[in-house]
């Protein structure tokens, strides 16, 4: 139920049948020199409690997450993943930590009360994300939500919605 190899030196790729693993419920393969892409397989772990993969090389996008039914803590930081946020979360989720990798484009309109109403912890520092700060994405919308951070991405601006340890960001009207 649990797969525990971090910081072992491992290298290659995580190969496909990584998602055949049903009863997988916390997978901790942080600290290693894994890379290549996370297989979209990952999709089929239901019971998948923990995902812990950072500290790699892994590149590529973040493959669809919202079907791990049971995911409440998503770990990818410091890896080389590209492209967009996933447009949608798993329901249970709790703690989401992507910073430091290139992914890029804009904050998703997560219906975040709806999509993921555990939500506590958002950590997307160290991107390159720009647009507008969602109001969603607020203490005042999101009642469990502690911390935000949103720092040192290209080009995040938007009115202070109220977010919990926020960078000071430029303003709506200095939006591009």
């Amino acid at each position: 139920r649990n797969l525990v190899l971090h910081r072992n030196f491992l290298s290659g790729w995580i190969p496909w049948e990584f998602g055949y693993m049903k009863s997988l419920e916390s997978a901790d393969l942080s600290g290693n020199r894994l890379s290549g892409k996370i297989p979209g397989s990952i999709r089929f772990l239901k019971k998948l409690q923990e995902l812990m993969l950072d500290d790699n090389r892994l590149r590529g996008t973040i493959p669809p997450i919202s079907e791990c039914d049971s995911l409440n803590v998503l770990v990818l930081e410091d890896n080389r993943l590209s492209g967009k946020l996933p447009p949608r979360l798993p329901g249970k989720l709790t703690y989401i930590d992507v910073h430091s990798n290139h992914l890029s484009g804009t904050i998703p309109a997560w219906q975040w009360n709806k999509d993921a109403p555990f939500l506590k912890v958002i950590m997307l520092h160290q991107n390159m994300l720009s647009g507008s700060v969602p109001y969603a994405l607020s203490t005042r919308a999101m009642k469990n939500l502690e911390t935000v951070s949103l720092a040192y991405n290209d080009k995040i601006c938007g009115n202070d919605p109220g977010l919990p340890r926020a960078p000071a960001w430029r303003k709506e009207d200095e939006c591009d």
